[in-house]
């Protein structure tokens, strides 16, 4: 399995992630994850995430949604064997 890393902001992902599958991979798509949900947002705990400081940041990270989301893609990493930057 491939995992792209990326992120939300990154307007090539979606087709880096539909050629692949096309070669006949099997990809890990963070932004739709099989687990039925939408994918991960920060926005979804809080509207002002992408200013956050550090240390708000640092809270965030103890919502719970986030540490799901955060652990589910961890498990998708470690179980890939490619990973492309």
């Amino acid at each position: 399995m491939i995992y792209v890393a990326s992120s939300w902001r990154n307007p090539y992902y979606p087709e880096v992630v539909k050629r692949l599958r096309e070669e006949g991979h099997e990809v890990y798509d963070f932004r739709n994850p099989p687990h039925g949900h939408a994918g991960f947002h920060w926005t979804d705990v809080d509207q002002n995430a992408p200013n956050w400081t550090f240390e708000e940041y640092a809270e965030g990270l103890q919502v719970l949604n986030v540490y799901i989301s955060n652990n589910y893609n961890r498990f998708y990493l470690e179980k890939n064997s490619i990973r492309l930057p």
